[in-house]
């Protein structure tokens, strides 16, 4: 609401006929063509049915773009009355494939099996943030920060990790090259630009693009078994082609931290072997974030109830969550935020001292139908 409007609010106060008075500001542009956000999608898929409807297939692909994508962009006063314009001049593409298969693997009087398997591919891309708005042209940084490690860590600049950059994904990697430590355990950096010196800062010139935060696939296995009066449901989830900054490992490896907080027990012998000294964002703490969780496994019994009249069905289930994770990742789990842009820590790909660990539960179910 009010957003192509030029707006004024209060400002402050002055004195007019020897009185106080409330003096107001201008605190946006006008934009009388501002839009809403358009989406095109197109979509092919095929369903399909086997061997008496006991597999089940289906695929689709799909691309679209979203164009007109508002953001507020910094323009020159004059001609403008402010020094922000909210305008419609973004554009993103996203394609990819999905597909799931599923059916009776085993079917007998006593004994059953059924699997289902569901995977999707994407592939992103911010295609244009610039653009020209009557006869101004309209620009970003080239790097606009989402996400970044924070607070404890001790850094006081170069804390951004993952970026808007225009061509790449969102949720891009663009962090300095690390190449060795020391033998005093501090960090050495790559000079990218070849400029003799090492500059981290966002536009600083000895940055690259290490990766991206959005997985480009994710998956789902159901699995079923029956036998007699018993069943078995298990179910497993993954995400993989993605990275996880691991900025808890590179705050709490550092061994200056040792006087204030706790450091993880493989701080002293990190590095070159007597410890890591200081806190650098780099892609030595970029790490692949695949996965594959498993999620639950429930197993379960029914009584016969045909003998007895007052109760139709009697099942008694026990059940386990979060049972375990599998992945290569040296953090606490790769399953964070990666898909939320917020700006701050524990933003798009970023593991900052602030993820709960999952916790293993057990529950034990009756259920009963009068």
């Amino acid at each position: 609401a009010y957003n192509s409007l030029q707006l004024m609010n209060p400002s402050g106060t002055t004195i007019y006929n020897g009185s106080q008075v409330t003096t107001f500001a201008i605190t946006s542009n006008a934009n009388p063509d501002l839009q809403w956000e358009t989406k095109k999608t197109f979509d092919v898929g095929v369903d399909g049915q086997f061997f008496g409807g006991r597999l089940n297939v289906t695929m689709d692909y799909y691309m679209s773009t979203t164009s007109k994508m508002l953001y507020n962009y910094t323009v020159p006063v004059p001609p403008f009355t402010y020094g922000t314009l909210l305008a419609n001049i973004g554009e993103m593409t996203n394609n990819g494939f999905e597909f799931a298969i599923g059916g009776d693997i085993i079917k007998t009087k006593d004994f059953s099996f059924t699997a289902n398997l569901n995977a999707a591919f994407q592939k992103n891309k911010l295609s244009k943030l610039s653009g020209t708005y009557k006869g101004q042209e309209l620009s970003t940084a080239p790097h606009i920060e989402i996400s970044g490690v924070y607070d404890t860590s001790g850094l006081s600049s170069g804390r951004g990790t993952t970026y808007l950059i225009e061509g790449e994904p969102v949720g891009t990697f663009f962090v300095p090259k690390f190449s060795h430590f020391d033998e005093t355990g501090n960090y050495v950096l790559e000079d990218l630009n070849g400029d003799g010196k090492i500059d981290t800062e966002t536009e600083g010139g000895d940055r690259y693009i290490a990766g991206q935060a959005i997985p480009k696939v994710t998956g789902a296995l159901n699995l079923g078994f029956k036998y007699k009066n018993w069943d078995l449901t298990a179910q497993f989830n993954g995400a993989f082609g993605h990275k996880i900054m691991n900025g808890t490992g590179l705050t709490f490896m550092n061994m200056n931290m040792i006087n204030a907080y706790n450091v993880m027990s493989a701080a002293p012998t990190g590095g070159n072997g007597n410890g890591i000294y200081g806190v650098i964002v780099s892609d030595y703490w970029l790490e692949k974030g695949d996965y594959v969780h498993f999620e639950y496994l429930t197993l379960g019994y029914n009584f016969n109830m045909k003998n007895v009249k007052a109760i139709q069905n009697l099942r008694l289930a026990l059940s386990c969550n979060n049972i375990a994770t599998f992945t290569g990742y040296s953090g606490m789990s790769p399953m964070i935020n990666s898909s939320a842009l917020s700006g701050a820590a524990q933003g798009l790909g970023v593991d900052d001292k602030r993820l709960y660990p999952l916790q293993r539960t057990f529950s034990l179910q009756l259920n009963v139908t009068f």
